[in-house]
């Protein structure tokens, strides 16, 4: 809490995110919507299909990607809005 009355989140210790993180979850407390989450599964997707472009380039099958897009620990992270994903 007191970080966020102006406080600099990186002097403490248990800070892990950039502020490029930070944006989408403000956006959270301002609209009230899960627009966090829609991003990391947006980039989530985008992810995937960068994987599967990469696995084609070089000889692989594009379907890949499900691999990526269907990890289970990998929808879970996304879906509860966590970078870690």
């Amino acid at each position: 809490a007191r970080h966020g009355a102006g406080g600099s989140p990186f002097q403490r210790a248990t800070y892990r995110y950039s502020p490029i993180v930070a944006w989408p979850l403000l956006l959270d407390l301002k609209t009230g919507l899960p627009v966090a989450k829609l991003v990391f599964c947006l980039m989530d997707v985008l992810l995937g299909d960068a994987m599967g472009r990469l696995a084609s380039h070089r000889g692989a099958s594009y379907n890949v990607r499900l691999l990526w897009l269907f990890n289970p620990i990998s929808i879970v992270l996304c879906t509860r809005g966590s970078w870690d994903a």
